[in-house]
């Protein structure tokens, strides 16, 4: 398996500076590559700039020159520790994949039907115009390549998200990146949080709203366990 280098960074700035966060964190990530090549490289900025999304994958491609670029807008942005929620804000992560390799590119919701996956796979889309479950369903179904990505966030309707894919920007669809070669994905799944109190059954729900915890009121539940901690 080849030895994978990765590296990130991400900068908070005033929303009308979306170049010099861009240009910054770029800049920590060229540092820790320690003069090996960005094969791919994931841009993710915060809603606040998402409007100057163009601005910031230029930066990106000026600092670092990756083969592949991709990104997407994002509710918070993390990187290097730190996360930015409700601020502006730009988050670059950069691998160098020694003999593997990486291809991007973007597709349509008209493409989910006859999409190909050879091998390992990032999928980043927007919620709003791709439909991502029905793509994982076909996906499992076929028994495809093992894919890993997210959702596009911070909008509040469609054409508010961007997605970057090499040197353009779209605002619907989803953008994929190939992985080929000796490189293998781990899959991480990170919530965050743990659960808390007994296992009880929903006994009364509306669509995504829990009315009822064994029988009685959700709160009543909640507020015994929150008590018991």
């Amino acid at each position: 398996m080849t030895a994978v280098r990765c590296a990130v960074d991400v900068a908070s700035g005033s929303g009308a500076d979306a170049r010099a966060c861009a240009a910054e964190a770029a800049a920590a990530v060229r540092a820790q590559l320690a003069g090996a090549r960005a094969d791919v490289a994931f841009v993710f900025v915060s809603a606040e700039h998402a409007a100057d999304a163009e601005e910031v994958a230029a930066e990106v491609r000026t600092s670092l020159d990756p083969e592949v670029l991709i990104g997407a807008s994002t509710e918070a942005v993390i990187g290097a520790g730190r996360e930015f929620e409700g601020r502006p804000a730009v988050s670059v992560l950069a691998a160098s994949l020694g003999s593997g390799a990486a291809r991007a590119r973007h597709v349509s919701a008209d493409d989910t039907g006859t999409l190909e996956l050879a091998g390992p796979a990032v999928i980043v889309a927007d919620p709003y115009s791709f439909p991502i479950e029905r793509l994982l369903d076909d996906m499992n179904d076929a028994g495809a390549a093992v894919a890993v990505g997210g959702l596009a966030s911070g909008g509040r309707g469609a054409g508010e998200h961007v997605l970057f894919c090499g040197e353009q920007v779209h605002r619907e669809g989803a953008v994929i990146v190939d992985l080929t070669g000796p490189v293998a994905l781990r899959v991480l799944v990170s919530q965050g949080c743990a659960p808390i109190g007994p296992e009880m059954v929903v006994t009364r729900a509306e669509a995504n709203v829990i009315h009822e915890l064994a029988g009685r009121p959700a709160y009543s539940r909640l507020a015994e366990i929150v008590g018991s901690l």
